[in-house]
């Protein structure tokens, strides 16, 4: 008797266990990438640069005659990526009439926008080693290839580091 009330209570365990296995919620994914990517085949073609005065600090106020809206021309840009920089290299003759004396003569490019890139990376999912099944964390795969072959990058925005080459001018 005493066997046979064990065999039943496992036997509902297991049956119990079968049933409450399907109501497991799975997981959502847990995301370790951080904002501001930008996909390098976005930068291709022809692009529009204006750079902006949209914050100063205090005392910026009184040290640099900056304005709060102050603004470079718009100039038509290509990208160039490189290992270090996002270049922005302007499409447009700077100094109309310098080339016309020769006409073989590539116009002048300029660089109008020099920006560091913080990191070329993939955005990836990671995967269990042993069985090579992925699983549900999405990371930044920054070592596996060079730095030319990864899709995404991360640019610091905040800087432009081609130094004093803008003219900045009050914004219409």
């Amino acid at each position: 008797m005493r066997f046979r009330n064990t065999v039943t209570f496992i036997g509902l365990c297991l049956i119990g266990a079968s049933l409450f296995s399907g109501c497991v919620e799975r997981l959502g994914d847990i995301d370790k990438t951080r904002p501001n990517v930008v996909t390098k085949s976005t930068l291709s073609g022809d692009w529009y640069f204006r750079q902006m005065v949209t914050d100063i600090p205090y005392l910026g106020a009184v040290s640099a005659p900056t304005i709060i809206g102050s603004a470079t021309g718009l100039y038509r840009v290509r990208w160039e990526i490189e290992e270090k920089y996002l270049l922005a290299i302007s499409q447009d003759e700077l100094n109309p009439g310098k080339n016309d004396y020769d006409p073989g003569e590539d116009p002048e490019e300029q660089i109008v926008g020099k920006f560091a890139i913080v990191s070329h990376f993939d955005v990836r999912r990671q995967f269990d080693e042993q069985t090579g099944e992925e699983n549900n964390v999405i990371y930044e795969d920054t070592g596996s290839k060079k730095w030319y072959e990864f899709s995404q990058m991360r640019v610091d925005w905040s800087r432009n580091l081609a130094g004093n080459s803008l003219n900045f001018s009050l914004s219409p």
